[in-house]
């Protein structure tokens, strides 16, 4: 297996490789979604929907024959993900409002090497929001299952976790984070200064 990877943002993707894709992602959480009362992953029509959506930015990780082994599907707009409460964020982050990047799904090929795929796409995933103004970029999981992934992308990312802790329920917990990129607010600001 190739440890080259290649980081492209897409507006969709959409045919025999958006089948792929959906292939592979939906291997990847079927042995999840039978531990949590919690479904960690979306249905086939959302997801396909989500991957041909230009409203979804896609961030793509190909190895170096070109196949797609992590994608993370990303939106501003918090108004379309019918499970998050938009009116939170613009109650809560009025200044952020508009430039929270959430991540609603997210698949990394489970022979690519996994770290080596998963950093480029948490890498690519912070690009894309530092690209559009981003400060915060936000995600959910189940706390008993994906333990891990919070500490992947704060580390991949340099994001600060912005809130309290969460503790586990009796069956599970559906967790969301908000990680702050202080790195790229430091820069803004530096930026400001200096043409002021």
């Amino acid at each position: 297996m190739s440890e080259k990877h290649s980081v492209e943002v897409l507006d969709s993707i959409v045919g025999e490789e958006a089948l792929q894709v959906w292939e592979g992602y939906y291997a990847s959480y079927r042995d999840y979604n039978l531990h949590t009362p919690i479904k960690q992953s979306m249905g086939e029509k959302d997801f396909l929907a989500a991957l041909a959506s230009d409203s979804f930015k896609k961030v793509v990780v190909r190895d170096d024959s070109g196949d797609i082994v992590g994608v993370g599907i990303c939106t501003f707009n918090l108004e379309q993900l019918p499970w998050i409460n938009a009116s939170y964020f613009r109650h809560n982050f009025p200044e952020d409002y508009g430039r929270i990047l959430h991540l609603a799904g997210m698949y990394i090929r489970p022979d690519s090497l996994g770290m080596q795929a998963s950093i480029p796409l948490m890498l690519g995933i912070r690009q894309l929001s530092r690209d559009n103004d981003g400060r915060i970029v936000g995600f959910d999981c189940s706390l008993k299952l994906q333990r891990w992934l919070p500490e992947v992308i704060m580390r991949a990312t340099g994001g600060q976790p912005i809130g309290g802790a969460f503790e586990p329920g009796q069956q599970d917990l559906q967790a969301y984070y908000l990680l702050r990129d202080v790195e790229a607010e430091r820069e803004a600001e530096r930026n400001s200064t200096t043409t002021a």
